[in-house]
């Protein structure tokens, strides 16, 4: 009888811990803003985000890798291929403090090691009232543009 009641009570505490998991991974997704700073964590393959939105003028950036091989952030116009500002390579555990000047527009913020981007580690920024735009398109291996 007790084995049946410890199953019942499983049973019962099953939605609860699968809906504290889901909204865990549904924050994780989303863009680390925290006090004014930008969180980015490099990993494999992403960047933390997918979209961050925030005010045009300075923006505090802490960029860390969380992941187990070097990654740096890239940031260009988005779309474009000229780097706006670029990190050093970040080894795994260490970490980057920056404060860049955004004006209204959109930006492309990724990893530019060979391959990283196209793995996955490429999110948006929108600054200010600029239009939001589509997603990234994605490759057929899961990987962005």
């Amino acid at each position: 009888m007790k084995q049946l009641s410890s199953v019942i009570r499983g049973l019962m505490l099953a939605p609860l811990i699968f809906a504290g998991t889901l909204s865990l991974a549904y924050a994780h997704g989303d863009a680390g803003l925290e006090d004014g700073t930008l969180e980015v964590v490099l990993g494999e393959w992403s960047l933390g985000f997918k979209t961050a939105k925030v005010d045009a003028g300075n923006l505090p950036i802490r960029v860390a890798n969380g992941g187990t091989i070097a990654h740096n952030l890239t940031v260009t116009m988005a779309g474009a291929t000229s780097e706006i500002y670029k990190t050093r390579l970040l080894d795994p555990g260490e970490t980057a403090e920056l404060a860049l000047q955004f004006s209204q527009d959109q930006y492309d913020l990724y990893c530019s090691v060979p391959g990283h981007r196209e793995r996955g580690m490429l999110a948006a920024l929108v600054v200010g009232e600029a239009a939001p735009r589509k997603e990234p398109e994605t490759l057929g291996d899961g990987g962005y543009y």
